[in-house]
């Protein structure tokens, strides 16, 4: 939250119990005056109180809150933050909600061009390989692991398990 609560008087309520930017709350039972749960837990992100820059962000939170904060006049991901994978695909989602009508059209276009040239790609791949046999099969698999596909995607792509990959390409 960019916001600080206040009280019927006026007075800050989360900035007046601490400064910190993370508060975890819990539910309180006035009738017993005790916990009601600790299961039920609201977490308040402070905005304002998160001052860290990239490089002093020492956890995974304090650079979501950094992100969060400053996401709007960010151009990129800081790269303090490479060490977290989690970031890169934001980077690249935040670059494409980005783009203006014209250009989304034409990401949009080449993302399809993309995704059905792959699909018939892995169509013809499997079919090829399921009609050539057991000499032609284990010749395809190598072609495929030669042309830099990973184990795990020659099986994928050919609806084969990872250990007949590795027998065809005399891994195992």
């Amino acid at each position: 939250m960019n916001f600080d609560w206040k009280d019927d008087t006026g007075k800050a309520i989360l900035s007046e119990i601490n400064t910190k930017p993370f508060d975890k709350i819990g539910l309180y039972n006035y009738s017993t005056e005790s916990a009601f749960t600790d299961k039920a837990r609201m977490y308040f992100l402070k905005l304002p109180f998160a001052q860290k820059t990239p490089e002093e962000c020492d956890s995974l939170l304090e650079a979501w809150m950094y992100i969060l904060k400053n996401f709007e006049t960010m151009d990129a991901i800081p790269a303090a933050f490479n060490k977290y994978p989690i970031f890169t695909d934001l980077g690249e989602t935040a670059r494409t909600a980005a783009l203006n009508p014209t250009e989304r059209r034409k990401y949009e276009r080449s993302l399809k061009v993309y995704r059905d040239n792959n699909a018939i790609l892995q169509t013809t791949a499997k079919s090829n390989y399921q009609r050539g046999g057991d000499d032609k099969s284990q010749s395809y698999i190598r072609r495929m692991f030669g042309n830099g596909y990973t184990i795990e995607d020659i099986a994928h792509t050919l609806g084969e398990t990872i250990d007949t990959v590795k027998r065809a390409l005399n891994l195992k």
